[in-house]
């Protein structure tokens, strides 16, 4: 969400006087967000006041459950404005007096306790009620401006430099999906089998969504927009792949729905929400735009409506403050995405450049150069897989733009997936202490020793699968390029044989179906021929050959 600094400003101003423990200002907090509104309601009774609860009238914000409770008709002998603030999602507000007593402890007027943490939680709820009906259009870009990178390796000099489609896939990438699957060529006859029988790749997937606002972080109501996103882009190689028309009309149904209503993405965690939900959105809307001839609804002259204009101010404009770890690369990636698709040699090369030489969040933030140990190894085992497969999935679209950093430092990313697997696996590893990544404070790091936490490759104790990372670095390497990666064979065929390639991902982490979409013969080429900026092939739902120029 575009939010002007001032309002921010404002939301402190306004709550500053709560946290003063005086006769005139009270603010009653707990560490318990279920008994928020028992608390409340005594703060308002030793104010003499009675309580009322808020909700904003937009629905998509009721959705999130964003409520405020306040104190009414304070008595103004007491010098009072307001007796409390909360801000929380999910059931606890439903929970939060049927805990009885014990969750509404006494308060007295002498003994006001503060939690910044709730706090602070407050100034967001502030700031997000102050902004919530603001659409894309006329909204300021907090996160900009972009300045240009141009002296590095790959770097893009102009407009037609771009290969499209040019993301995960390009147009040879996805001639190599479909004739393998139609030759009945291992492994790609497996996996389209179970690819075209997932719930996701099916044309009569009823949308989840769309949803005006969005949210990840605390509070949460995303997972229709999870699903959605990998329905279209399911669909949209199930229209390559087939050539049917019904694919076609659900992939761009639901990029057109999405890209007309979505107004808002808000929440801590929204570069997350942008960076995996994001990508898979993009890379449905780029195979449908170049290969299916796919005109956005809303697209016009004069610009103001339709995905694009989404793609452009929710989705690259938040993920241009790159954090660090897994979550910097997760921005790194999208915005790779985003910028091919928007055609923004400036984006472009903004997050090439951050790839290869952010210190906290590129890849040589990421992975210890020399043993391959992840920045987050000493965290737990996911959130370091997950930084591989990110970087991988960046690598693979930096590839589609005729660059190369599959080999950068050495091999480093290899390096990075054989020291994770076979750790993985239950073997023991080398572990610097003093390699770990930047704000490690924010996850109560650095660490002494490597995590156990999250440890294993494919089926886990809780029933759930590890991350589905294996394929994409398996194939680069021990494939195309013919590296030698005993350990990240290993952990692939550990992941195949538990039912990795049976099922999409239950979130938006990961693509999986690695074996359909990054599968290569050994040894086979990776370049594209096809230099022209739209790749050229049979293009458009009926296979007519028309080009979206």
């Amino acid at each position: 969400m575009f939010v002007k600094a001032g309002l921010i400003f404002a939301g402190v101003a306004f709550l500053a006087p709560l946290a003063r423990a005086d006769d005139h200002s009270k603010c009653y907090c707990t560490a318990d967000d279920a008994s928020y509104k028992c608390v409340t309601e005594k703060a308002c009774e030793l104010y003499g006041a009675g309580m009322q609860i808020f909700e904003n009238y937009n629905p998509d914000l009721v959705n999130i459950t964003m409520l405020w409770h306040v104190c009414a008709s304070l008595n103004v002998d007491k010098g009072g404005k307001m007796a409390y603030v909360s801000a929380f999602g999910g059931d606890e507000f439903s929970d939060a007096c049927q805990q009885g007593a014990a969750a509404c402890p006494e308060l007295a007027h002498a003994d006001t306790r503060i939690n910044m943490r709730k706090v602070l939680i407050a100034v967001i709820a502030s700031a997000l009620g102050a902004v919530v009906d603001a659409t894309v259009n006329g909204v300021p870009a907090l996160n900009g401006p972009v300045f240009p990178v141009n002296d590095i390796s790959g770097a893009k000099k102009r407009l037609g430099e771009f290969v499209h489609p040019g993301l995960w896939h390009t147009h040879d990438d996805l001639e190599r999906i479909r004739s393998n699957v139609h030759s009945n060529e291992e492994p790609w006859k497996t996996a389209y089998e179970s690819f075209s029988t997932d719930q996701y790749s099916q044309s009569d997937y009823v949308m989840k969504g769309p949803k005006a606002i969005l949210c990840r972080g605390p509070c949460s109501n995303y997972t229709s927009f999870t699903a959605d996103s990998r329905a279209a882009w399911q669909n949209a190689l199930m229209w390559y792949i087939t050539k049917d028309e019904n694919h076609w009309n659900r992939a761009t149904t639901i990029l057109d729905a999405w890209g007309s209503n979505l107004t808002n993405i808000v929440g801590t965690d929204t570069s997350l929400l942008v960076g995996l939900e994001g990508s898979l959105f993009a890379n449905a809307a780029e195979i449908m735009r170049w290969e299916g001839n796919w005109t956005e609804s809303g697209a016009k002259w004069q610009g103001g409506a339709g995905f694009s204009i989404q793609l452009y101010w929710l989705f690259a404009r938040q993920s241009i403050i790159i954090g660090q770890a897994n979550y910097g690369m997760a921005s790194i990636m999208a915005l790779l995405n985003f910028a091919v698709y928007l055609d923004d040699v400036t984006l472009y090369n903004y997050a090439l450049n951050a790839y290869l030489n952010d210190p906290c969040a590129g890849i040589y933030g990421n992975i210890q150069p020399k043993t391959g140990q992840g920045a987050e190894s000493g965290r737990d085992q996911s959130h370091a897989q997950s930084a591989l497969a990110w970087a991988a999935y960046a690598a693979r679209t930096i590839q589609s733009q005729g660059y190369d950093v599959w080999g950068e430092g050495d091999d480093l990313l290899l390096k990075g997936a054989e020291y994770a697997a076979k750790y993985n696996l239950g073997n023991d590893v080398t572990y610097d202490k003093k390699f770990y990544r930047c704000e490690a404070v924010l996850v109560n790091g650095p660490w002494a020793e490597i995590a156990e936490q999250n440890r294993g490759v494919g089926l886990m104790a809780n029933g759930k699968l590890s991350p589905a990372i294996w394929d994409i670095i398996y194939y680069a390497y021990g494939q195309a390029r013919k590296k030698s990666a005993p350990w990240t064979t290993r952990a692939k065929n550990k992941f195949d044989k538990d039912g990795g390639q049976k099922a999409a991902p239950g979130n938006a982490d990961h693509p999986g179906w690695g074996d359909l979409i990054w599968s290569y013969k050994r040894g086979e080429s990776t370049k594209s021929n096809s230099e022209t900026i739209w790749g050229g092939g049979e293009i458009g739902p009926d296979s007519e050959g028309m080009v979206n120029v």
